[in-house]
């Protein structure tokens, strides 16, 4: 997951999606729902894995940390669920990602 991320997104559009979130239409590549969906399906282990870590960090369930998330209350489908948790995703892997690089 986080090779796919930084292959697809060079330093600044890293740091413009940390800056701005996904929401802002900054990571070119995981705008539309069909490409949210369809990245959330090709790393759904991992994502539920990332959700899961960040959840027991604060001592909470998966769903109540999801609703922690910016956008959260949007939810009203499977889509928008997918569409929330890749955008977390990629937000997350674009810290890690820059975070490794300063290292």
């Amino acid at each position: 997951m986080k090779e796919d991320i930084k292959n697809t997104y060079n330093k600044e559009e890293l740091e413009n999606i940390i800056e701005n979130g996904c929401v802002s239409c900054c990571a070119h590549s995981h705008i539309y729902y069909k490409e949210t969906v369809d990245w959330f399906d090709k790393f759904e282990e991992e994502i539920w894995a990332l959700v899961e870590e960040f959840a027991e960090d604060q001592e909470i369930s998966p769903l109540e940390f999801i609703a922690t998330l910016n956008g959260s209350e949007t939810i009203a489908c499977t889509h928008t669920l997918k569409n929330l948790l890749c955008w977390f995703a990629v937000e997350e892997m674009a810290r890690e990602i820059l975070e490794g690089a300063k290292q």
